[in-house]
């Protein structure tokens, strides 16, 4: 029997090299792996989800914001489901609005079945209401093109509200109903209501004495980028083309012979309580308040006083006094029967005037729309005054006799000048009123 011995160490050190050299391969093998992996997941799965959720999250927050873009070239898919989201997002803020932000953004924050329907909220609103005159003719007349006219004026009122600081609320056929609201507008009424208790203890010196009345250091008001919108909307309707085209439809035409566009308005400031009106089965975002009834019924007035805009007392306060010198009082009404009377103004803005809705973003603007001429004189104006101010006290003939020899000073001027309005129609429309009562108060 024989024994050996076998030297094998130097075979066992190279092998357990090996396995050390296997082992940190697969190390740094696995963590490469992870590494990509984690890449990979974060650039096609986590990072999308969470762009998606940052838009969700976004728009539950504020749902009036602009939602930005995050798409890029990883996925067509999430990036179409992106453009979805957004998508639906859009049509929420132009269907439902600002009126129903709140609502929006509740839904969106909770949890379960969808209840569009909650208490509304008191908040103040400027609101203007403009409607298409003679708009059931031009329904029977234009037939399917009536949509197209339709939004065409829709077009032009919505962009130069929206333009002016304001926003569109409801369409109602031939009508449009847009408001002003948020902290602009609660501040400048703060101040208003501030300067009239100044003014009831007798102070010298109030609020209203820091506000310049000359152009050239003048700083809007919303009230006054209120009115510019209307002014705006006004002048640009009668300057559009494609409107002008579509109101040339032989049928209308020959119905309204000359037919064009034309839109009565009215402003009225009040409060208002905002919210979701309906049930589970179809909602509107909408304000009920008495404010929108007076603004309506100022819109039906322009019918009676024969111009295009008619403006409250409570609007009128709100405007700076560069603006107040603008615009023109003409009456002094009653809302309702055996409420208190308040003042009617107007603004003489020319029904000759035309702007292309191309150049309405440069020479419409609130910071220009005012340097256009205006439709009376200022020596119409004041003896204008002298008649209103007769009418007021009751003195009716002598009011008749001094509005007609305005209204005959007016058209006197309009010989010598084209963009003045004459006759005067709200100086007629009230010597009509006095000469239904014999001219006795």
């Amino acid at each position: 029997c024989s024994t050996g011995a076998f030297f094998i160490r130097p075979d066992n050190v190279i092998q357990a090299q090996f396995s050390l050299y296997l082992i940190a391969f697969v190390i740094v093998l696995l963590f490469m792996g992870v590494i990509l992996f984690n890449r990979i997941s974060m650039k096609y799965c986590i990072a999308p989800i969470e762009k998606l959720f940052t838009i969700v999250n976004t728009f539950a927050k504020d749902p009036m914001q602009k939602l930005e873009s995050f798409e890029d070239d990883t996925l067509d898919e999430l990036n179409e489901l992106e453009r979805s989201i957004r998508k639906v997002a859009s049509l929420l803020q132009v269907g439902i609005g600002l009126a129903g932000r709140d609502t929006i953004a509740r839904v969106m924050r909770t949890t379960g079945d969808i209840n569009p329907i909650a208490m509304g909220h008191k908040v103040n609103c400027l609101f203007g209401f403009c409607d298409i005159r003679q708009f059931t003719d031009a329904t029977e007349c234009l037939q399917e093109q009536v949509m197209l006219f339709t939004n065409s004026v829709g077009y032009i009122v919505h962009h130069a509200v929206h333009d002016c600081g304001g926003f569109a609320n409801k369409n109602i056929g031939d009508a449009f109903l847009v408001a002003w609201t948020g902290d602009k507008l609660e501040s400048r009424i703060k101040q208003v209501e501030h300067a009239a208790r100044n003014a009831q203890i007798g102070a010298v010196f109030t609020e209203n004495d820091l506000e310049v009345g000359s152009r050239d250091r003048w700083t809007p008001t919303v009230g006054d980028e209120s009115m510019a919108a209307f002014i705006r909307l006004t002048i640009v309707v009668r300057g559009s083309d494609k409107i002008t085209e579509i109101v040339q439809h032989p049928v209308l035409q020959r119905r309204l012979p000359g037919y064009t566009v034309r839109l009565g308005c009215g402003l009225h400031v009040g409060w208002a309580i905002e919210g979701a009106l309906g049930s589970q089965k179809k909602i509107d975002a909408t304000y009920l308040s008495p404010a929108t009834n007076i603004s309506m019924a100022l819109e039906g007035a322009t019918k009676q006083y024969g111009n295009l805009l008619l403006i409250s007392e409570e609007t009128y306060k709100l405007f700076s006094p560069f603006v107040k010198k603008l615009v023109r009082r003409i009456d002094r009404v009653f809302a309702v029967q055996g409420a208190e009377p308040f003042d009617l103004y107007t603004y003489d803005c020319s029904t000759k005037l035309k702007v292309h809705p191309d150049e309405a973003e440069t020479k419409a603007l609130t910071e220009h729309v005012f340097d256009y001429p205006l439709g009376i004189t200022p020596e119409f104006r004041a003896e204008f005054e002298k008649g209103l101010d007769l009418y007021i006290k009751g003195a009716w003939p002598q009011a008749k006799d001094q509005l007609e020899a305005a209204n005959a000073l007016l058209v006197k001027q309009a010989e010598a000048a084209e963009h003045l309005d004459a006759p005067d129609k709200p100086t007629m429309a009230l010597i009509k009123y006095m000469k239904e009562f014999d001219f006795k108060p």
